[in-house]
């Protein structure tokens, strides 16, 4: 797998919130682990930047974790709201033939 590192801050999520870049919450949460995640690539592991980013990915995950789940929920009443059956169509024909 190929992996290319892109130069990512909490500045830069910061800049892309204000501006209005997230169009979902996945991926808000996506960049959030990358910064992260770079934290750990490009400084050393007994740095105070790999310790904090650390921390605060222990801390931050379950938040993030839960945005997916209401994603996800969001995402399945959609679909579901599609596929129900449209109640109610079928009785203002009636009505109308009755008349």
């Amino acid at each position: 797998m190929v992996s290319f590192l892109i130069d990512l801050d909490i500045k830069t999520i910061e800049k892309r919130l204000q501006a209005n870049y997230y169009t979902d919450k996945d991926t808000f949460a996506k960049d959030v682990l990358r910064m992260f995640s770079n934290a750990k690539i490009y400084n050393l592991p007994e740095t105070i930047y790999v310790k904090a980013a650390n921390e605060l990915e222990e801390f931050i995950t379950p938040y993030l974790n839960s945005l997916k789940d209401d994603q996800t929920r969001s995402n399945e009443r959609a679909a579901s709201a599609e596929k129900a059956p449209q109640k109610g169509l079928g009785v203002k024909k009636r009505i109308k033939k009755d008349k």
